[in-house]
C-alpha cells in the first residue's frame, strides 16, 4: 500500500518604491564634515547652541516626524533671519527637517548647511545659510552618526520565479519505511506585494527585516517535514501573522507622506533717516573683558518675548524672535514678567553691548552713525503686534549713543510686580544694530536687574 503526497509551496513576486519619508521617532548623534574644517561630532553648550570643534563631545538628538529634539527635549530650530540651528527650551521644533537613505541630515530637502566661527578657537556654529558680516563661513554636511535613523533606500522591481518542493512518502505493509525526496529551487529576495497559493495550512510572520514562512505537511504516519524559506524584506514597524485555508492572498503596503515647508519672512530694510547724536560716555562696569556682568539668577530678568517691529512693513507681525533688529524702519519690542519676589524693590533697566571679541556663544553686529531710543510702552506688546497696532509711548527716557564693548544703565524705579513691562528700541540717524539676546558671558541684550 503506498501514499504519494505533492505540494505546490510558495511563489512571490514583489515590486516597492520608497518614497522620502518623515522618520518615525528615532535618536541619533550627528557628524559635521566639510572643506576647511576639522570634521567631528556636532556637540552643545549650557544654552542649547549646537557647536562642533576641539573639545566637544557627540551631542545626542531624537527626529520624529520632521521635527528634532535634542536629549534634554528641547525643541531643535532655525532662528530668524540668521538662521541659526539651535535647541530652545519651551521652544516648538521646526518642521522639515529628515535623514536620507545615505545617512545625510536635510532641512527642507536641502543637505546643505554653514559653519560660521563663534571664536578664535577653532568653535563653529551651525547654519542653514551664511551669516551676513561674517566672511569666514564655510559650507558643510551633517550626517547621522554610522547611518543611525537613515531612510530606508528604494528597492528595484523584481521577479522571483516559483520554489517548488515535491514530497513522496511510501509504506509498505510488513515493515515501516519512509523515503522523501525533495527538490528546491532558489527564490530571489522580494519585497512588500506577495501572492501565496497552499494546499494545506501556512503560517507566514512578517517580522521587522526578514521573512520566514515554515511549511508543514503531516501524513498518516505520525512525521511532519518542515521546509523553512527565508525572503529578504525592506524593515517594516509592525509584525503581521497570517492563518488561513488554502488561498491566494495579495499584501500590498504603500507610504506617502508630504514633506513640511517652512517659510520665514524677513523684514526688509530701505528706509533711512538723518539725525545728529551728542555721544555720551560709558565706562564699562563689569569683571574681566564684560562691560557688566548679571547677577544671580534670582535677580535679574530675560525677556520672555522680543518682537521686532517695521515701518517698512506696518502690518506685518513678525512673532517673537532671538534676534532683535533695530535700524532701517526696524524697532524691537523686548516684553518682561515682573514676579510678586521682587515686591519692594528697584528693578534698573539695563542695556549690556559687548563687542564680538567678548562674546563667547552670540553674535552682534553694528554699523552707521546715530543711536537708540529707550521707551516703554502704555500696555504689554504681543505676537500680533505689528507696527500700526503697537501701543503708544508711556514714558521716553531718551537717546544713547550706544557703542559695542559698554553697558548702559537706562532707568532705575519702583519694581512693578506682577505686571508685563514693554520696552522698544528705536535707531536714530542710519544707526543699524544686530544681536542675538544672551545670557552667557558677556551677556549681551536689554535686562531687568532687582536691586
Amino acid at each position: 500500500m503506498k501514499y504519494t503526497l505533492q505540494s505546490l509551496a510558495l511563489a512571490s513576486v514583489a515590486s516597492a518604491r520608497v518614497l522620502h519619508t518623515r522618520q518615525s521617532s528615532c535618536c541619533f548623534g550627528i557628524n559635521v564634515s566639510g572643506d576647511g574644517v576639522e570634521g567631528g561630532s556636532l556637540g552643545q553648550i549650557s544654552d542649547g547652541q549646537n557647536r562642533f570643534g576641539p573639545g566637544q563631545s557627540g551631542a545626542s538628538y531624537c527626529i520624529n516626524n520632521g521635527q528634532i529634539t535634542d536629549k534634554n527635549g528641547r525643541g531643535c530650530v532655525i532662528t530668524g533671519p540668521t538662521d541659526q540651528f539651535q535647541c530652545d527650551q519651551g521652544a516648538s521644533p521646526t518642521e522639515g527637517f529628515s535623514i536620507t537613505s545615505s545617512g545625510q541630515v536635510e532641512f527642507n530637502g536641502d543637505d546643505q548647511f554653514y559653519a560660521c566661527p563663534s571664536d578664535d578657537n577653532g568653535n563653529y556654529n551651525i547654519y542653514t545659510k551664511p551669516v551676513e558680516n561674517m566672511p569666514k563661513c564655510v559650507k558643510v554636511s551633517l550626517s547621522s552618526a554610522d547611518g543611525t535613523c537613515a531612510a530606508p533606500s528604494s528597492a528595484p522591481a523584481s521577479s522571483a520565479p516559483p520554489a517548488t518542493t515535491a514530497v513522496s512518502v511510501s509504506t509498505a505493509t510488513q515493515a515501516p519505511s519512509l523515503s522523501v525526496s525533495v527538490s528546491t529551487e532558489q527564490c530571489q529576495p522580494s519585497t512588500v506585494v506577495k501572492t501565496v497559493t497552499q494546499q494545506n495550512n501556512v503560517t507566514v510572520t512578517l517580522p521587522p527585516v526578514t521573512e520566514q514562512v515554515i511549511q508543514k505537511t503531516t501524513v498518516e504516519q505520525p512525521t511532519t517535514i518542515e521546509q523553512p524559506t527565508t525572503v529578504q524584506q525592506r524593515p517594516v514597524t509592525e509584525t503581521k501573522s497570517v492563518q488561513q485555508p488554502p488561498v491566494t492572498e495579495f499584501v500590498t503596503e504603500q507610504v506617502t507622506t508630504s514633506v513640511a515647508k517652512l517659510t520665514v519672512s524677513q523684514a526688509p530694510v530701505t528706509e533711512t533717516k538723518v539725525t545728529s547724536v551728542q555721544q555720551p560716555s560709558a565706562t564699562p562696569s563689569g569683571t574681566g573683558n564684560c562691560p557688566r556682568d548679571l547677577p544671580n539668577m534670582d535677580s535679574y530678568l530675560k525677556p520672555r518675548l522680543i518682537i521686532p517691529v517695521d515701518s517698512n512693513n506696518p502690518d506685518t507681525a513678525y512673532g517673537t524672535q532671538y534676534n532683535a533688529y533695530i535700524g532701517n524702519g526696524n524697532s524691537t519690542i523686548f516684553d518682561f514678567d515682573i514676579p510678586q519676589s521682587y515686591k519692594g524693590k528697584q528693578c534698573e533697566l539695563v542695556f549690556t553691548f559687548p563687542t564680538q571679541s567678548q562674546l563667547e556663544t552670540s553674535f552682534v553686529s553694528e554699523s552707521g552713525n546715530g543711536g537708540v531710543e529707550f521707551k516703554q510702552l502704555k500696555e504689554a506688546a504681543d505676537e500680533k503686534t505689528t507696527f500700526n497696532t503697537q501701543p503708544g509711548v508711556t514714558k521716553n527716557f531718551g537717546e544713547k549713543g550706544v557703542s559695542t564693548g559698554n553697558a548702559y544703565s537706562i532707568t532705575t524705579g519702583d519694581c512693578a510686580v506682577g505686571q508685563t513691562i514693554s520696552y522698544e528700541l528705536t535707531a536714530t540717524g542710519d544707526k543699524t544694530i544686530e544681536f542675538f539676546q544672551d545670557y552667557n558671558p558677556c551677556p549681551i541684550g536689554l535686562w531687568v536687574i532687582a536691586n
